[in-house]
């Protein structure tokens, strides 16, 4: 099992404020939360979506480019997590079932953050509980930092015991991909369904 480093943050705000202690990042979350959204753009300095070789549910090599020509969703989380994840991923469950046939345009991607527990069969047997379309990823700890950098999320591992137990704080927004693979927004964690339908609506490609 590969180690893992206990602190690993990068820009963007984390669920747990009081551990980041950061009144720019307070600030960063009030202001999505009082736009609803954010438009934003993939970190510059960053190796473009072909470079990011992860492992999908399948335990097959799997690139976000693959996924070229749909909307893309992106959530960062980990199969452990008590609330903020499940939340989420019943509110993307609410999403699919809303577009209708449009969700065939649509690929929702879990990326899981703490590959030392989220083998591929249980990210197969996690996403399928909430719906058959959203594909669970995970990958190593190095592409996982390097792509938590290009879409401006953070993650870290907390609360370590001797049984070897802990939680991961994390970004909580939904990450919105263009079918041309560009990042394009974040959509902030508790943002209604019916504004998140309409956010997503607008990038379906033209039929």
């Amino acid at each position: 099992m590969q180690a893992i480093p206990m602190d690993i943050t990068m820009p963007g705000p984390l669920i747990s404020m009081a551990r980041a202690g950061s009144l720019q990042l307070l600030f960063a979350v009030w202001l999505c939360m009082a736009t609803g959204s954010a438009s934003i753009a993939a970190a510059p300095d960053t190796p473009p979506n072909d470079a990011f070789t992860l492992i999908d549910e399948q335990g097959n090599p799997f690139r976000i480019t693959t996924t070229r020509g749909k909307v893309v969703v992106l959530f960062f989380g980990y199969t452990s997590c008590p609330d903020v994840c499940p939340t989420t991923l019943l509110s993307v469950k609410a999403l699919m079932n809303r577009l209708g046939d449009d969700a065939n345009m649509i690929q929702p991607i879990f990326v899981s953050v703490d590959p030392g527990r989220d083998t591929p069969e249980i990210l197969r047997r996690y996403t399928d509980y909430f719906h058959p379309s959203i594909i669970g990823v995970t990958g190593s700890q190095d592409a996982l930092r390097q792509l938590a950098r290009r879409y401006h999320t953070s993650y870290r591992y907390a609360g370590k015991t001797d049984s070897g137990n802990y939680v991961v704080d994390h970004t909580s927004d939904l990450y919105i991909l263009n079918p041309q693979g560009t990042l394009v927004q974040a959509i902030p964690y508790g943002t209604p369904t019916d504004v998140v339908v309409e956010r997503v609506r607008t990038l379906l490609p033209s039929r």
